[in-house]
């Protein structure tokens, strides 16, 4: 009978060196996986503003009445301070005077961005925007949508032309305030 047996497994060399090389390897790639989320993070958020937008002209169309998008902390009634990335919502203006009236139908509300976007506008978007029953828009503006925590020099943009066709641009605008 033979007494010897093969033991299998790792020594604790070995361990301690594939441990070492999967540290390494994460540190490497650590980096550009954060860039890559924060730049995921940035479109979603503004692939969302643009939809909104979209549906806000969609719906002023079908309806045949205003349409109105403005920034809102709490989904029901408009906000006059603080700034887009508290939220918005979109409501039928049956009224036609770019207020929120008791009774006007809200159709979809957005919440807050997270993970320290912020989303700036011109002076003309500061509280709301405002489609008119023929899909134009009585505003002609822009959107910047920045992470605060990532490059301050990058950025999306998203313009509302006169017509009130929203359009997407990867801009390199400064973000600070």
């Amino acid at each position: 009978m033979d007494t010897k047996t093969s033991k299998k497994g790792f020594t604790l060399i070995e361990l301690m060196i594939t441990i070492v090389i999967v540290a390494v390897l994460l540190s490497l790639a650590g980096p550009s996986f954060i860039e890559t989320i924060r730049n995921n993070r940035i479109q979603t958020n503004t692939d969302t503003l643009f939809t909104s937008l979209i549906v806000a002209r969609s719906e002023a169309l079908k309806r045949n009445q205003p349409v109105v998008l403005c920034r809102s902390s709490n989904g029901s009634a408009c906000a006059t301070s603080g700034g887009w990335e508290q939220g918005w919502l979109m409501y039928a203006d049956e009224s036609a005077d770019n207020t929120l009236d008791a009774g006007e139908p809200i159709i979809s509300v957005n919440g807050a961005l997270l993970h320290g976007l912020t989303l700036r506008t011109g002076s003309n978007f500061t509280n709301r925007v405002v489609y008119r029953q023929d899909g134009t828009s009585s505003q002609v503006d822009t959107f910047v949508l920045c992470d605060s925590e990532a490059n301050l020099t990058r950025a999306r943009e998203v313009v509302v032309s006169n017509v009130g066709r929203p359009r997407l641009v990867k801009t390199t605008d400064d973000c600070t305030p």
